[in-house]
């Protein structure tokens, strides 16, 4: 994560900014996993600012979207497994067909819950992996708990 960070210094500033605040997010899904066992879905995505609004108006209210920058945002579905995180994701993509075609979005998934780790770990793998090319052509998601940590 060091050598992405120095590639790109405005976000080790925005991640020392939002870090608690998404740590605290974090928390709670871990809190809800641990307490009733239901896994939630945290997506770091990078986009076109446009998709924000998007984002906005095609979650529940108890989803937590989150700009960090101009081009990044920061999601968390709630009590949302990831598969059913990443069918949630699919359907807010389809208005961004173009974009996606053209590269300019990337986005990576992490189902917090069974793997015991930390929030900072999450938010590293999340950004480690928004930098890595995914491994199915066809979907611009990677994964990030195959991502080697």
């Amino acid at each position: 994560m060091n050598e992405i960070i120095r590639k790109n210094p405005r976000l080790k500033v925005m991640l020392r900014h939002v870090k608690p605040l998404i740590t605290n997010y974090i928390d709670m899904a871990i809190y809800d996993f641990e307490r009733y066992g239901l896994a939630s879905s945290a997506l770091l995505i990078q986009a076109p600012l446009k998709m924000l609004l998007t984002l906005e108006r095609n979650t529940r209210k108890t989803d937590m979207v989150m700009a960090l920058d101009q081009d990044l945002f920061f999601v968390i579905y709630p009590n949302t497994p990831m598969e059913k995180g990443k069918i949630a994701f699919q359907n807010i993509l389809k208005p961004f067909a173009k974009e996606v075609s053209e590269g300019k979005i990337a986005a990576a998934i992490m189902e917090i819950g069974e793997e015991k780790i930390s929030p900072e770990e999450v938010i590293e793998r999340l950004v480690i992996a928004l930098h890595h090319p995914p491994e199915n052509k066809k979907s611009i998601l990677v994964d990030a708990t195959k991502i080697p940590y």
